[in-house]
């Protein structure tokens, strides 16, 4: 009889995974220090002024809240504007807020305050999501990446003037971010 040397076998399947009630128990215990030292409250807080600021489109320069007012007519592209606007705001608080329980905390204070402010609008964003999430995917120039989707998303994929006013408004909102986030004065544990 031949014996086989099967060390080099591999066994197909799941990964061995830790333990669920282990991850489940390190989860609750972020929550529980992120939740002692304030930055729930704070992620909370955050999430509902940059739902206010971003739906009445506080803190855009004089500027392009002329370009974007060019636009106030044309319900495609006002639609647009917001799709943008939100979306950006999503993907980064999570990217500049690092952890995870604190930045989904924010994200669903800012749906929620959104909520309140326009009913419709939470229910319109999920096809732009998808083209905007492409962009970020492919990286390089992600603001110039954003315009492009934009002008692409308002049915103008060739217009400059969107392609630059999607990159600027992406910009905008960026700056924005940051400057909210460090007023939040997190706590980092």
């Amino acid at each position: 009889m031949h014996m086989f040397d099967d060390k080099d076998m591999k066994i197909f399947g799941s990964p061995k995974i830790e333990n669920e009630a282990d991850v489940l128990i390190r989860i609750v215990e972020i929550m529980k220090k992120q939740r002692a030292n304030g930055n729930m409250d704070r992620a909370k807080a955050l999430g509902e002024t940059i739902a206010r600021k971003s739906y009445a489109l506080e803190g855009f320069e004089s500027e392009l809240l002329g370009r974007i007012d060019e636009y106030k007519d044309n319900e495609d592209i006002s639609d647009q504007i917001r799709m943008l606007v939100n979306f950006t705001v999503e993907a980064e608080i999570h990217v500049l807020l690092e952890k995870y329980s604190v930045s989904t905390m924010t994200v669903n204070a800012f749906y929620d305050e959104l909520i309140k402010l326009d009913e419709d609008l939470y229910d319109n964003i999920t096809n732009a999501f998808t083209y905007y999430y492409l962009v970020l995917r492919k990286g390089g120039d992600v603001a110039s990446g954003m315009g492009k989707q934009f002008a692409k998303l308002c049915s103008d994929k060739e217009n400059e003037k969107l392609q630059i006013l999607g990159k600027d408004i992406f910009n905008a909102i960026c700056e924005n971010l940051k400057l909210e986030i460090e007023k939040a004065e997190f706590v980092n544990e």
